[in-house]
This record gives structure tokens, C-alpha cells and sequence, in this order.
């Protein structure tokens, strides 16, 4: 097991008959039940995503002000400069309202900040670089809700301002001349993505909704990780079907997709990653216009350069995450709460994405920075437990700049502090519960093998898009008896299959070659049913994520089953887990490791396993194990 599972309901334990009319499977539906209770929304919001369910855009406070600064500039035929950010939100709301701009007569232009030379948002200098442009209009997307000074200096040299942005504000806003974020107005839906508040405006001001603007917005909100929810939803579920662009259509097959229908996650893992390479390694300022390309030559020529610079990235981000890892892998247990890598000039455009990684693989807050000269600048990640900002926070004094949210933070600090930091933050980290730092899943429901049926798995799509507040059902298949031996597919990936309601299920583990001879049948699944293809034929498939040998009975959670494995790894000074399997080579040894790691007695980083030594020296309880709790539960059905 990699992961704790939390409890999930069985089918039989959710009414899903309110949902009779839409013709769903049984299981697909009592999936959907839970979705809507989590998410708040009406089955018709959403099985049945409609444009008229989007809010009017005159609900934002600001949106008359801003539609009457906008026509008072094209009319005077003044020169309007869109400012952006150089991610795929910022460019794409860029992109969108250039066009919309450009529909209503304006004579426009755009400014989108080099992010190793210029930072972030809209800054003084570039107030003077568009001042001396003859810009008179200035119109922020995705960036601008904290810009005091650029602003005050913007109304100094005789420019408006309208701030459209969707980022928290601060306790005061800045003094633009319109304000467009819906986390800082009475806007109803306060999750847009900053391209979702360029489109309620593009909206506004043309009085209509463009397959272009939905193709953008959806692009933009999908490659966000804002929440598909609400407006989100109708945004990308609509503009995912007229991704039909010449510009779309090419991105997509340079990032090697044949799908005839664009999914949000072909958005968020291959066609996004490369406009967001752009933004990291270089000018984003240049892409705008290929959006709305229509010569493919010229697009063939300009894409073939984009997957270029994101190999680029591909490559910084691999070596930088390989010098990470060997950093990493030597610290010491006590400092293993808190991991921060760095290295000389390393490129700052990819550190995000390295530190991501490392604090998924070792699941730890993480930090990755460069070293630069007196200073080190970098990003950070952590884990759902650790709020970082908050706990960086504790110890602001040793930074020079600090910012982000409780998930992601970037700031500069003295090379001379780094080591008190991972000190003092290795201090704070080392009290808190162990249960903090085990990865979790939270299953959605339990089903038997015969309830994964291919009208099931069909049904589930209509669950789609699927992101942030809306992800993939993650589905525990319980007690599935293999039909053979598992294999090994590629190199290493696990592969073997069971039979479900009509037909076998193929299920494969992706990385998880390693598991080939743990696992037993029959056995407890979790992972994410969908319909595979190949050679034009369609075959159910199971992806699967963890596995969790079944329990025969009592016996396997008594005591004296876990107490030699404990004995065995605490007169060692760290072991690894083949090490412990070749000497307990039990199919139950991966249950017991996890009970025995979230009593708090046993700590797993990477690889490696160690002991910890109880506080005060108390006996830990079974049943402050989740897993343990669970396990007891399920021998009793």
C-alpha cells in the first residue's frame, strides 16, 4: 500500500433514485449524488451544462464603469493596452480580450511581462514603457488587484486603469478607475479563473458569447486548477467542444493527442504545460496572434518552436529535479519534515514544477531555489496538511520577500539563513502528528467486481470535465479475484485483469512493476475505471493506483503479527522496503508497514523506512490507525 484510504460508502448505502429521469447506471448515479452534495449544484447545472446558466456580467460592480471607459477610448480612437501574465490564464484571457477589443473597434495592443526579467503583474517601469507608447487605457487580465504603486503612477501620466483579476485582494484596493474580480465584489460565483472575468467582460462589451471566447476561457480555466464548478463548469464544458481552431488543432497534435474530442485533461497535462514553457523560459509577448492564426504554415513553423521550448523545460526541469533528489535523499531523518534543494543559477522559470515534484514524492513541504550571488530566489510546495505560507510565515524575518498561499509560495532570502530555516522549520514540523505526513485518497465509492459494467463506465462520463472540485471518481473495487498471474507491460508497469459485471476488466499499474509478486487475489482495487482503446476496439480498463491485500480474518490483525516486523526494522538504522519484504515476505507486510507508519512508530521517507521513538513512552493504540479501524470493520461484514 502507498496510500491510506479513507472510508467510503458502498452503493447500497446512497440513494441515488432523484436521478431516475437521466437514465444513468446505478453506480454512476449514486457517484453523481455525491458530487452534487459536495459541490452544491443541481443535477440539471450539472448533467446539463448550459450557457444559461452563466450569471450576467452586469452583476460585477465595476462592469458599467469599465464598458464605459472602454467605448469612451474607442471612440476617440485612444490606443487600449491589454496587460497580462505570462502563464496559460494570463495569456489566454490576453489573447481573448485583444479580440473582443479589437470586434468593438479599438486600437489595440498587448504587454505581457518577461517573468525572469520583469517578475510578475504590472509594475512602474512598464507604466512608463506604455506611457511613452501613447497607451491611455490600460486593461489588466489575471494580474493588477495589488498594484498600488503602478496604478497611482499610471493616473500621474494621465492613463486609466481597469483592473480585471481574480487573485485575493488585500484589505484595500488599489485606486483604478474600474475593478473587475469577483472575490472582491458581490458577483456571485467568486471562483473564476482570470480568463472566466476577461470573458464576462469580452461578454459584456459585445453583447455576445463567441466560439472563440468559450475556446479561450476554457483553455485558460482548465490550465488554471480553478474550481470546475458552477460557471467553471459551463464555461469549459461548452468551450471544450469548439476547440476546432486552427491554432487548437496543431497544439494538439504536436502534443500527441488523436482524441476527435479535446478533454480537459489533454488540456491540463499535454496542451497547457507547452504554453505555459513559453511563459517560464522565455517571451510570452509573441504568441498572442497564433491564437487566432488561420495560415498552418506559419503555424506548423511557430508550434514546431513552441514543443522546442518545451523540451527546453522538459530537460532544465529533469536536471534540476535529479540534483534535487540527490540532495534530498541525504538528509537525516530529524530533517526530513522540511526539504529545501538548491543549486548556482539554477533556472528559476522551472523551480514551481521541481518543487511540486519532489514534495509529491517524498510528500513533504518542499522548497527549491537558486543561489544567486548573497541571495537565493525560489518556490515552494507542500502537502494538504502544512499550510506553507503560514508556517514560513513563523519565521518572515529571515526572508527579504515572501508571497503566495497556503499550497505554493515564492520568495528570496539570504543564502546565510538557509540553514537556520530548515532548522527551525524542521522544529515546528517534528511536532505535529505523523498522520500528517502519509499521502491519503479519499475513495468515492465501494463497489463489488460485478457493478463494472461498460454502461457504468459510459455513464460516468457525464461526469465530465473533470479538475479541481470536480476530479475523476476514484472508485475501490473490493475483494476482485485475478483472472491469472499478474505481468509485467513495458518496463515497468503491472498489468493483469479480473471479470467484471459482463466482460474482464483489464487493470493496469502504471511505475508499478515493483508490486508484481505482493500482490494476492483476491484483492481490494483503487483507481479510476475508463474505457480503453486499441486497434479501433474498445476494452473495459481499471488505472490502477493502490492495492490493499484482503484480510482473512482476525488473526491478521493480532498483535504478534505486527510487533516482529516492528522488532526487525528498529534495531536498524533505516531499511529499505524490499529489504523488508525479502524478510517478510507476508502478503499483509505492506498493510501492516502502513498501520504501523500511521501509529507514529514507523516514519517512511522515499524509499527508506525507520523507527521513531515513542514520546514518553506510551504503548500507541491499533485503533488510532484509520486503516487498522477500517480493517476490523470489514472483517465483521
Amino acid at each position: 500500500m502507498k496510500f491510506i484510504w479513507e472510508n467510503a460508502p458502498s452503493l447500497n448505502e446512497i440513494s441515488a433514485g432523484a436521478l431516475s429521469e437521466y437514465g444513468l447506471d446505478p453506480a454512476a448515479a449514486a457517484l453523481i449524488v455525491r458530487r452534487l452534495e459536495q459541490t452544491g449544484m443541481t443535477a440539471e447545472e450539472y448533467l446539463n451544462p448550459d450557457l444559461h446558466h452563466l450569471h450576467a456580467p452586469g452583476l460585477f460592480a465595476d462592469m458599467d464603469k469599465a464598458l464605459s471607459l472602454i467605448r469612451s477610448a474607442v471612440r476617440e480612437g485612444e490606443m487600449i493596452c491589454v496587460h497580462g501574465d505570462y502563464d496559460a490564464d494570463g495569456i489566454t484571457a490576453t489573447a481573448l480580450l485583444v479580440n473582443a477589443l479589437k470586434q468593438a473597434g479599438g486600437v489595440v495592443t498587448w504587454y505581457i511581462p518577461h517573468r525572469m526579467d520583469e517578475g510578475y503583474g504590472l509594475s512602474c517601469d512598464t507604466i512608463g514603457i506604455l506611457a511613452s507608447q501613447d497607451v491611455k487605457l490600460i486593461i489588466t487580465v489575471d494580474c493588477g488587484i495589488t498594484a498600488f504603486a503602478p496604478v497611482e503612477k499610471a493616473h500621474e501620466m494621465g492613463i486609466k486603469i481597469i483592473i480585471t483579476d481574480h487573485h485575493v485582494p488585500e484589505k484595500e484596493l488599489p485606486l483604478a478607475d474600474a475593478i473587475l474580480n469577483p472575490k472582491c465584489a458581490d458577483y456571485p460565483f467568486p471562483h473564476l479563473a482570470g480568463v472566466g472575468v476577461a470573458f464576462k467582460l469580452a461578454q459584456a462589451l459585445t453583447e455576445r458569447i463567441e466560439d472563440a471566447f468559450l475556446s479561450l476561457a476554457a483553455f485558460g480555466t482548465v490550465a488554471d486548477v480553478v474550481s470546475l464548478t458552477g460557471e467553471n463548469r459551463t464555461i469549459v464544458a461548452h468551450g471544450l467542444k469548439k476547440m476546432n481552431t486552427p491554432f487548437f488543432k496543431t497544439l494538439a497534435r504536436y502534443a500527441g493527442l488523436k482524441n476527435v474530442e479535446i478533454t480537459s485533461a489533454d488540456v491540463g497535462y499535454r496542451m497547457a504545460p507547452r504554453i505555459n514553457a513559453l511563459g517560464r523560459l522565455h517571451r510570452a509577448q509573441d504568441l498572442i496572434p497564433l491564437f487566432f492564426e488561420r495560415d498552418e504554415a506559419c503555424l506548423e513553423e511557430e508550434i514546431n518552436s513552441l514543443e522546442q521550448v518545451n523540451k527546453e523545460r522538459r530537460s532544465l526541469e529533469k536536471g534540476i529535479a535529479e540534483e534535487a533528489r540527490s540532495q534530498v535523499e541525504k538528509v537525516p531523518l530529524q530533517e526530513s519534515y522540511f526539504l529545501i534543494a538548491s543549486g548556482e543559477n539554477w533556472h528559476k522559470g522551472v523551480l514551481g514544477i521541481v518543487a511540486s515534484r519532489i514534495s509529491d514524492e517524498y510528500y513533504r513541504p518542499a522548497l527549491v531555489m537558486s543561489l544567486e550571488g548573497e541571495y537565493a530566489k525560489g518556490s515552494g510546495r507542500s502537502i494538504p496538511r502544512v499550510d506553507l505560507l503560514e508556517l514560513l510565515r513563523r519565521e518572515s524575518a529571515l526572508f527579504e520577500r515572501l508571497g503566495g498561499h497556503s499550497q505554493a509560495v515564492g520568495f528570496t532570502i539570504k543564502k546565510e539563513n538557509i540553514s537556520l530555516l530548515r532548522k527551525k522549520m524542521n522544529e515546528i514540523l517534528e511536532e505535529r502528528d505523523n498522520k500528517d505526513f502519509i499521502p491519503r485518497q479519499y475513495p468515492d465509492i465501494r463497489l463489488a467486481p460485478s457493478q463494472v459494467t461498460r454502461r457504468f463506465i459510459e455513464s460516468l462520463a457525464r461526469m465530465e470535465p473533470f479538475g479541481a472540485d470536480n476530479p475523476r471518481p476514484l472508485v475501490v473495487i473490493e475483494k476482485a479475484v485475478l483472472s491469472g498471474p499478474p505481468v509485467l507491460a513495458g518496463q515497468d508497469h503491472l498489468k493483469f485483469s479480473f471479470q467484471g459485471g459482463e466482460e474482464p476488466v483489464n487493470v493496469i499499474g502504471f511505475f508499478m512493476g515493483s508490486e508484481i509478486s505482493r500482490i494476492i487475489s483476491p484483492v481490494h482495487l483503487l483507481g479510476f475505471p475508463e474505457i480503453g482503446e486499441f486497434n479501433g476496439s474498445s476494452y473495459l480498463q481499471f488505472r490502477l493506483l493502490d492495492y490493499s491485500n484482503v484480510l482473512r480474518s482476525d488473526e491478521d490483525l493480532r498483535r504478534s503479527r505486527f510487533i516482529p516486523l516492528y522488532r526487525f526494522i528498529s534495531k536498524r538504522n533505516g531499511m529499505t522496503r524490499d529489504e523488508i519484504f525479502n524478510r517478510f515476505p507476508s502478503p499483509l507486510t505492506g498493510n501492516y508497514l502502513k498501520v504501523l507508519e500511521e501509529m507514529g512508530v514507523l516514519r517512511q521517507f522515499g524509499d527508506m523506512v525507520y523507527s521513531v521513538s515513542r514520546r514518553g513512552g506510551a504503548k500507541e493504540s491499533f485503533e488510532s490507525s484509520t486503516l487498522y479501524s477500517l480493517w476490523k470493520e470489514e472483517l465483521k461484514r
